[in-house]
């Protein structure tokens, strides 16, 4: 059983996620196969590598490919080392020690006070107590002196001692600065006031008591350190194109081959940290286009059809930016601003929507970096270049206004290429001719676009609004032979197209395509016009022929209909919208007739049902109910605006009764602002009219002739 279990498993993974058939299986292939792609083509580099080596003659004269500018790593850690090492040791000032020793300065001289006072000894024993307290430190002359002194004396000897040891060490000294100060003791006693006797005494006492007052700071000599490495600039190496890198036979030295090596001439192994980032960044970029598709537009994401013209679009620009990239590098760096992705803008915006199209030039915009070594001048431009392309055709209705939009697509490159060079040239004749080149990326990838819309259309089965506004132009050789062959269908077809336009712009459905569908919806009835109503006059065919031959004449209208569509190659929404307009309902007008002739025999409900199928879209649901509501209108022989109104209502409940809506998406809401809209527009066109008062009128002649007389 488990087996089994885990054989099933396998079975619906492998259906879901592998087999050709499946969506998310297609999905993956699409994703994986574009990815692959793109890393081929970005991968692959077309120029040549040079065959130099460090300390052996150059084969050749070189020049650089291209501008660029770089730091020399090597260099500036050279320099930024040496920084570092002239920086010395820095010591901080010790304000306790100058305490310290001013207070042993202190105690001493409270000490020999001390002593003086000391009862019971001669003063010779005095000096012996001394020497034994202070051992080593003072000359038994000094001892002898200070004891002999008086106690406003010594105060006197004190305070010169303090003074002379306060200057001296209110400067920084370090151990190794110690012996120097000390040898200076002498001179700055000599400047404080005493007299020349104490003099030497004070110069032994401060002696004895100076003490470094500067210690070794390691946090702030590290800090200095560092910030004497941050103030060395980075040694830059700019190089020009053209600029000659190396004379032929000249021996190529480490800043040579360096340059070369930024240049990208040297590179002869596969650069799998390219490849990498080029993986990452295509995986990562593509990943967001396909969330975006996932959660904001299902209809792009579970189509693969859909997805392979998205992918299309993206590797044929990819091979352009690659080739554009590399005519960059080895001829002018114009070439970079003719990346075509305004084209892609444009096409994108057109075929899909504005919002996918400004994922999408995102995503071709990382491309575009990639391919030219990501030089942000290029890239910043062609992504703001590409989304003012998406706003400038976001909007259009006929191709002659994508041309508009590419002007003006021009107009945004130029200015982007000034605003993002200014600040790095002075050559402003070159900066002129690279904005033209923007100018002529607009221009030509909005000729591209036009060129290149109908054939994604018919390949891909995709239908632009632009198609959809080709199509009800008055002029269009199906819709005027609808007008003359079937009048009353064409009227029919107007009206019903203003119905269902204002039911769909009260929902947020497709406007334009329900006023084509219903433009076309009836274009069936062109093989038997006069076995429909609204273009018979007078006489119904119908009531000389039976119900069940009516039946089928009116059911194959829709057949018929999605014939002619085909075969004039009208747009699948189109035909999607004249095969499903009548849906599975029943021609009651003519089952209730076979019911009546046949009297009590039972009469098969199906078979005067319509074929299907039934709506799929709110378009289609909508032109149906259109439909029905014209055509039950025109019958009104009293046409006001409550009865319009329930009339209305009436036609739609029963659809929905009927089971007719039940494929397309539709809420209640939606079907109330429908009821209101086909509501407000039916009083406009069957309003109560002013009667006009009756006036006797001559009866008008046969023939009026030239000069005023009447042909009688």
């Amino acid at each position: 059983m488990t087996s089994l279990s885990w054989y099933s498993g396998l079975k619906t993974l492998f259906s879901k996620y592998i087999h050709p058939w499946s969506v998310p299986a297609r999905r993956i292939y699409v994703f994986t196969g574009l990815i692959a792609l793109l890393m081929a083509i970005l991968s692959s580099d077309f120029i040549p590598k040079l065959d130099v080596a460090l300390g052996q003659p150059s084969p050749e004269t070189i020049k650089a490919n291209k501008s660029i500018q770089f730091e020399d790593v090597e260099q500036t850690e050279e320099q930024r080392e040496k920084a570092e090492e002239e920086v010395g040791l820095i010591y901080s000032y010790d304000v306790s020690a100058l305490d310290r020793s001013l207070s042993e300065i202190q105690d001493f001289f409270d000490q020999i006070r001390a002593i003086q006072l000391v009862e019971g000894i001669v003063f010779e024993e005095k000096v012996d107590l001394a020497k034994s307290r202070f051992p080593g430190l003072f000359s038994e002359e000094a001892l002898h002196y200070l004891l002999a002194l008086p106690s406003e004396k010594l105060k006197e000897v004190e305070a010169g001692a303090i003074e002379a040891a306060r200057r001296i060490m209110e400067e920084k000294i370090t151990s190794a600065d110690l012996p120097e100060q000390k040898n200076k003791v002498q001179g700055v006693v000599e400047s404080v006031p005493i007299s020349a006797d104490d003099a030497p005494v004070v110069t032994q006492i401060v002696k004895n008591y100076l003490r470094p007052t500067a210690y070794y700071d390691h946090e702030e000599t590290e800090k200095a350190r560092r910030e004497a490495r941050l103030s060395v600039s980075p040694v830059i190496i700019s190089v020009k194109k053209g600029e000659l890198i190396v004379q032929e036979g000249v021996i190529g030295d480490d800043r040579t081959m360096l340059i070369l090596e930024k240049l990208g001439l040297l590179q002869q192994s596969f650069d799998w940290k390219r490849a990498l980032s080029t993986f990452l960044l295509l995986a990562g970029g593509s990943a967001i286009l396909f969330i975006y598709m996932r959660k904001f537009n299902q209809e792009i994401y579970g189509s693969p059809r859909l997805l392979a013209l998205l992918a299309l679009v993206t590797i044929v620009f990819t091979a352009v930016a690659k080739l554009f990239a590399v005519l960059s590098d080895v001829h002018a760096s114009f070439w970079g601003y003719l990346i075509p992705v305004s084209a892609v803008a444009m096409l994108t915006t057109i075929l899909f929507e504005a919002r996918l199209s400004i994922i999408q030039v995102f995503f071709v915009s990382l491309i575009t970096g990639i391919a030219t070594g990501f030089d942000f001048s290029f890239v910043m431009v062609n992504f703001l270049g590409g989304i003012f392309a998406t706003y400038f055709v976001s909007q259009v209705s006929y191709r002659q206004e994508i041309m508009k939009g590419g002007v003006l697509t021009a107009l945004s490159l130029a200015y982007m290429i000034f605003a993002t060079n200014i600040p790095f040239t002075d050559n402003i004749p070159a900066l002129l001719y690279n904005m033209s080149m923007g100018g002529v990326n607009g221009v030509v990838g909005a000729i591209f676009t036009i060129g290149a819309l109908p054939f994604l259309e018919s390949t891909f089965g995709i239908t632009t609004g632009m198609s959809l506004v080709e199509l009800i132009n008055p002029n269009n050789p199906l819709l005027k032979k609808l007008l003359i062959q079937a009048p009353g269908t064409y009227n029919h077809s107007l009206i019903v197209g203003n119905l269902a336009e204002s039911a769909a712009e009260a929902i947020g459905a497709d406007s334009l395509l329900v006023r084509v569908g219903a433009y076309f919806h009836d274009i069936g009835k062109l093989k038997r016009p006069y076995f429909f109503s609204e273009n018979q006059l007078g006489e119904n065919v119908h009531d000389d022929i039976n119900p069940g031959l009516s039946r089928l004449v009116v059911i194959n209208h829709v057949k018929d209909g999605v014939e002619i569509a085909e075969k004039e190659r009208l747009p699948k929404v189109v035909i999607d919208c004249i095969q499903q307009h009548h849906g599975t309902s029943i021609i009651s007008y003519f089952y209730d007739r076979e019911k009546k002739l046949k009297n009590k025999e039972i009469v098969d409900e199906q078979t005067f049902r319509y074929p299907g199928r039934k709506p799929q879209t709110k378009e289609a649901a909508i032109l149906m109910l259109a439909d029905a509501v014209e055509a039950t209108a025109r019958s009104l022989s009293s046409p006001t605006p409550n009865h319009l109104q329930q009339m209305t209502r009436d036609i739609i409940y029963n659809r929905l009764a009927d089971g007719q809506l039940d494929e397309c998406n539709l809420t209640l809401r939606e079907i109330n602002k429908i009821v209101s809209a086909f509501s407000q527009v039916l009083v406009s066109i069957y309003h109560v009219r002013v009667k006009y008062p009756e006036e006797t009128l001559k009866p008008a002649p046969k023939r009026i002739v030239a000069g005023g007389n009447t042909d009688k």
